[in-house]
């Protein structure tokens, strides 16, 4: 349980640390704190923001909190030195407060809105007229809500008076709602009621044997509830309500002198404020019962960061694409889609044209279409596999970790959020159609130049053997109209002879020849421009893994960053509640 320490310098801190506990309450993530217990501690706060305001109420609230048979009644009339609390003040209910103030006397605000629990009693006892007394109803009475509410009312109290009797000290109920009260041990007093029941007028040596042991015990036992140094008044209310001679051992007036005595505005003010201390570290202690999920989450998001990191590595991206790639038929496919009817001219052309009919090839714009849509379909398949895996792995680590609701279930939907909103289709098509358009662009034209040539070479072979050698001698000897028509003339008298028409022939031939081998040619170029680009491609999708992973690891980072906000907000608030 918390000791008292002066853990706040000024006002300035307490209200610091009351804004820091508001942002950690108020904040909308990893918060490893049930809703109920969120909105719990969100109201104890306000409690303590409220006193903190009503800091300068100059009343006092002093509480008695014993068991039943104890005397809290008879104390509370001997201390008022008035019989203020009597048989009508029975409660109604086990779980409902006496409040006995003066008819002059204020209740102070902070308690407005605990009518449902507690029942005003009003008197006109002078000595009690600045001290507003609440008999808070038997613990040994209470079931556990019950015990709850009281607890919650001894939030207001400034000072208390826990009161017990010898023949129940020893009650172990006492010490527990001791230890879970919540409250400056330092405003606390303990009072042995009846000790005149130990007496014995045959043998009083005995007696005060025996009340030393019962006070030394008792003292043992609020020692080991958490008050170091406890005030502990031994006396008999009952004898001082008979109005005879206390006893040496009735320690009453030194009692009542503690209740009543004179508290200039600086006193008050620390019983006050040393409660709130007491309060608001009781407020940390129950927030960091969750801070240990928050170091352990951070653990478990370094090692997943570890493990997207490794997924997302060039090795692992390079064995995804390449597992994918290896497994469509590319080179073909690629090779469809470069094809451009401009590469081949004459005979090539008319060969690649046929060669389509026969094949029923898409032409080559639909084979890009056709493609891209292949290896985008088939990368973003394996790409969902390996997010489903990530998925698994991450929910693996939550439990490995012992992550507890709610604060598992806030990270898994984080980082599952943000792998349902990882695509590749998008980079993956780019890339493709990209890779398709910078390899078309390229183009063959030096084979284009190749085939021309060719083709000119064939054709004036052609042409001279079919215009005969006198005719092209005649021609170049005396260029002009008439040997140009002579020569055509020649040509066209040929063209229909035998000689003309193997001659024919021939040219058809030796250019079908050569349209193969610049065709065959050409479909070598094709797979080898579509081998670069595969290449090529595969390292432009390799990139488009990487920055995927990339943004998985970037929601992995800003939620261990969160964390670590919160643990170091815990971090300055712990300083005074470790």
């Amino acid at each position: 349980m918390l000791e008292k320490r002066q853990t706040f310098s000024n006002l300035e801190d307490l209200w610091g640390h009351l804004h820091d506990v508001h942002a950690l309450l108020t904040s909308g993530s990893f918060l490893p704190i049930k809703d109920e217990d969120r909105r719990v501690l969100q109201k104890r706060l306000q409690k303590i923001e409220h006193k903190l305001h009503q800091l300068e109420d100059r009343s006092l609230l002093i509480g008695l909190v014993g068991g039943t048979g104890v005397g809290k009644s008879t104390l509370m009339n001997v201390l008022a030195q008035e019989p203020i609390a009597s048989v009508s003040h029975r409660r109604p209910h086990t779980d409902r407060v006496l409040l006995y103030r003066h008819v002059h006397c204020v209740v102070p605000g902070t308690l407005k809105s605990l009518d449902g629990i507690m029942t005003e009693v009003v008197h006109e006892a002078e000595a009690a007229r600045h001290m507003i007394m609440a008999d808070l109803p038997d613990f040994d009475s209470l079931v556990q809500e019950h015990r709850q509410r009281v607890l919650a009312f001894m939030e207001h109290l400034d000072l208390v008076l826990w009161v017990t009797t010898p023949e129940k000290y020893a009650d172990g109920r006492f010490y527990e709602m001791l230890r879970e009260a919540p409250k400056s041990r330092e405003n606390f007093a303990f009072v042995l009621n009846k000790a005149d029941l130990l007496f014995s007028e045959s043998d009083a040596a005995a007696f005060s044997e025996d009340l030393l042991k019962v006070v030394r015990s008792f003292e043992r036992l609020v020692r080991e509830s958490g008050v170091k140094d406890p005030v502990l008044y031994v006396i008999s209310a009952g004898e001082v309500l008979q109005g005879s001679p206390l006893s040496p051992w009735n320690q009453f007036p030194f009692l009542r002198r503690w209740v009543f005595r004179e508290r200039n505005a600086k006193e008050i003010r620390a019983i006050k404020e040393a409660n709130l201390d007491a309060e608001f570290q009781a407020l940390i202690l129950a927030l960091r019962e969750g801070m240990e999920q928050l170091e352990r989450a951070v653990q478990a998001l370094n090692l997943l960061e570890s493990s997207v990191l490794e997924s997302g590595s060039l090795q692992e991206a390079a064995s995804v694409v390449q597992g994918v790639l290896s497994d469509l038929p590319l080179v073909h496919n690629l090779s469809q889609s470069l094809q451009n009817a401009g590469d081949l001219s004459g005979a090539a052309a008319l060969l690649a044209w046929v060669h389509r009919l026969g094949d029923k090839e898409p032409d080559a714009s639909h084979a890009a279409v056709l493609l891209t849509r292949e290896v985008t379909s088939a990368l973003e398949k394996r790409f969902q596999e390996h997010l489903v895996a990530m998925r698994d792995q991450s929910v693996i680590w939550a439990r490995r970790e012992g992550l507890a609701e709610p604060l598992r279930g806030e990270l898994l939907e984080r980082l599952h959020e943000s792998l349902d909103r990882i695509s590749i289709a998008k980079e993956v098509r780019e890339a493709v159609t990209f890779a398709i358009i910078q390899a078309q662009k390229q183009g063959v034209a030096f084979m284009r130049r190749r085939q021309r040539l060719w083709s000119f070479m064939i054709t004036t072979l052609f042409l001279l053997a079919l215009g005969g050698q006198e005719a092209w001698r005649v021609a170049l000897a005396d260029p002009g109209m008439t040997s140009s028509v002579a020569l055509v003339a020649a040509m066209v008298e040929k063209l229909f002879s035998g000689q003309g028409l193997a001659a024919l022939g021939s040219w058809a031939f030796l250019q079908l020849v050569v349209g193969a081998r610049f065709y065959r040619e050409y479909k070598k170029s094709l797979q080898q421009r579509s081998e670069a680009i595969i290449d090529t491609l595969q390292s432009a999708l390799e990139q488009v893994f990487r920055q995927a992973m990339e943004q998985h690891l970037e929601v992995i980072r800003r939620c261990r960053e969160e964390m670590k906000e919160r643990l170091a907000v815990m971090g300055r608030l712990g300083k005074s509640a470790s």
